[in-house]
């Protein structure tokens, strides 16, 4: 899985040695997550009405699932670092290469996610490739766990009982789907996404300490917005990096690369120069 970037941050990773997962709801990546419960709002509400079952005995639900949804999305926290599975790809140095000024690196998959996982082994650390979906390819997967939620939510004797299971379901969705969605149009990318997601909710502030990843919390600014992140140290791992690419419009040579991984205490990869070919004008 391939990180693409510009040099100054791959002399900042291999230099400090640390790799960030950064909280997606505060980035221009809002919008993912923002459009994935859109599209499950608009399904929901098209399932119930039309369902005769769902029309006469739950029109509550779809109210229930919208109102729960925008609930929890105010204390979401998705802290995420986004790979690539795409090699030496022109659309990657575009946009995420410096416009192929930067280099690409190649993660060692299994010591990253054993870097990531040795906190406590939290659960809700993953790794996974995004699923890419338009209004057609959503529908399915969102309709089973409908099914699912529809056949708890009528056994509920209490209105408490009722919007517990809501809660529930719609944390599942937040927590483990919405992450690994993403609109077709960017399926080009074949994008890898490494990903913690939580809720932080005002009551629990006092007790984050206790939390093995939020302990660890950091803070940043991206223009007007503050960002926060977690680091993860790799310097014990020295061949957590298989191979760098350099873009097709960066200026370093091989043997560059080769000493600054080198000099900072790095099994040295395999090195080699893009065949993309591709000049800035």
């Amino acid at each position: 899985m391939y990180y693409y970037c510009s040099n100054r941050t791959f002399l900042s990773i291999i230099k400090n040695k640390k790799i960030w997962l950064s909280d997606m709801t505060k980035s221009n990546d809002n919008a993912e997550i923002v459009g994935y419960f859109e599209s499950l709002k608009e399904i929901v509400d098209d399932i119930l009405k039309i369902d005769t079952y769902a029309k006469n005995a739950e029109i509550s639900l779809a109210d229930r699932i919208k109102k729960t949804i925008d609930e929890k999305l105010n204390y979401l926290m998705c802290l995420a670092m986004c790979f690539s599975s795409a090699n030496d790809d022109l659309s990657q140095w575009v946009m995420y290469g410096d416009n192929g000024k930067g280099v690409a690196i190649k993660f060692n998959r299994d010591i990253v996610l054993m870097i990531t996982n040795q906190r406590n082994g939290h659960p809700l650390i993953s790794l996974g490739k995004m699923n890419y979906y338009d209004k057609t390819t959503i529908r399915l997967p969102i309709e089973k766990r409908l099914n699912t939620l529809r056949n708890r939510y009528s056994k509920c004797q209490t209105s408490n009982d009722r919007q517990r299971i809501v809660s529930e379901w719609v944390g599942t969705i937040i927590q483990e789907d919405a992450p690994f969605y993403k609109k077709r149009d960017f399926e080009n990318e074949k994008e890898i996404r490494l990903c913690y997601t939580r809720f932080v909710f005002p009551e629990q502030l006092k007790s984050i300490a206790k939390d093995s990843i939020l302990n660890n919390l950091c803070f940043r600014t991206t223009g007007s917005e503050i960002v926060p992140y977690i680091e993860y140290n790799i310097e014990p791992y020295h061949r957590i990096i298989d191979e760098v690419i350099i873009g097709p419009c960066n200026s370093a040579d091989r043997m560059t690369i080769e000493y600054a991984l080198k000099f900072n205490g790095f099994e040295v990869p395999i090195v080699q120069r893009s065949s993309v070919p591709y000049r800035l004008r």
